[in-house]
């Protein structure tokens, strides 16, 4: 018996089979722009900057937070003028919380020992960015699942961006504008306001997310996002969705790819929408009616997939 390897086909040729939009169908002026976070943490400093370093030990300390054996305060200060922070790591989980009092800390918390490699903050007249390496002690027992976890917390108001190579994110509380990257890892959102980017190689994005402009790509996870309020640009390239409107949107601009994976949008009975889908062979489960004069737009485009356009329960 013969045999024939199937060509592998490029990013372009695979782009080029979907379903396109014609021109005007969806256009987002107002896109929710995702910033370059694979640039250097350093930079150039100016004479406004200053930059600090730390490296040493995992130590011991006393803390409340419970359920890890060794913390490690990395930093802790008054915010200032300071009004953004970016992150970046390896294979550690980030979570960020909101501080009560108006400072910025950072902890690195761990089951095992480890060791800092690196801890680099660079701090400008209203931004800070922080870079975090890390590696287990040798020739300790060390549990084979074990993580680092990075504790942020920072006034709510804040931007935040973090950008992480195998780890999950977690975000609580935060009303600043989101930039939330993770190559190998899950992202759980609870956020109130502001703009949300969102990107994952391979993990889910789940949560509660209010924000008015959202922007969400996972290319191997599912995505189940609820409490939208407005706008929503999506690519779901290979997990299933689910995107829930908890108040009725009357103008918003609504645009989702997904590739052969089932896709759910739930929006308040009351909804007029404006829609239209550009699919192959697809089953659609759509219970609005169509609504031309409507501002709130919806484009749907999908390979293969199963699409529900389903009224909330009340």
């Amino acid at each position: 018996m013969l045999g024939f390897k199937r060509k592998k086909r490029t990013e372009a040729e695979a782009q080029a089979e979907e379903p396109a939009l014609a021109d005007g169908d969806a256009k987002f002026s107002d896109d929710v722009a995702v910033s370059d976070t694979n640039g250097r943490l350093d930079g150039t400093e100016t004479p406004s900057e200053e930059a600090a370093s730390v490296s040493g030990a995992a130590v011991n300390e006393q803390d409340t937070t419970p359920a890890f054996a060794f913390r490690h305060s990395l930093f802790d200060a008054d915010v200032a003028e300071v009004r953004s922070i970016s992150i970046k790591t390896s294979a550690v989980h980030v979570q960020t919380e909101v501080h009560p009092l108006n400072r910025i800390e950072v902890m690195a918390l761990s089951d095992d020992p480890f060791e800092t490699e690196q801890f680099r903050v660079l701090v400008r007249q209203k931004s800070i960015s922080i870079g975090f390496l890390h590696s287990h002690l040798r020739g300790m027992f060390r549990r084979s699942a074990s993580k680092v976890f990075l504790r942020v917390r920072v006034p709510e108001h804040f931007a935040l961006s973090v950008a992480t190579r195998e780890g999950h994110i977690k975000v609580t509380g935060i009303e600043g504008n989101l930039n939330l990257r993770s190559n190998s890892g899950d992202i759980e959102l609870d956020c109130q306001s502001g703009k949300l980017s969102v990107e994952t190689n391979s993990g889910s994005v789940r949560g509660v997310c209010r924000c008015a402009h959202v922007q969400v790509e996972s290319r191997r996870g599912d995505v189940d996002l609820r409490g939208l309020s407005r706008h929503l640009k999506a690519r779901i390239r290979g997990g299933t969705a689910r995107f829930q409107w908890d108040s009725t949107p009357t103008d918003a601009k609504v645009q989702v790819r997904t590739a052969k994976q089932p896709l759910t949008l739930t929006l308040p009975a009351e909804t007029r929408l404006n829609y239209r889908f550009i699919t192959g062979a697809t089953g659609i489960l759509n219970e609005f009616k169509q609504h031309e004069d409507s501002n709130v737009r919806l484009r749907i485009i999908s390979k293969k997939g199963q699409i529900n356009l389903e009224k909330a329960v009340s």
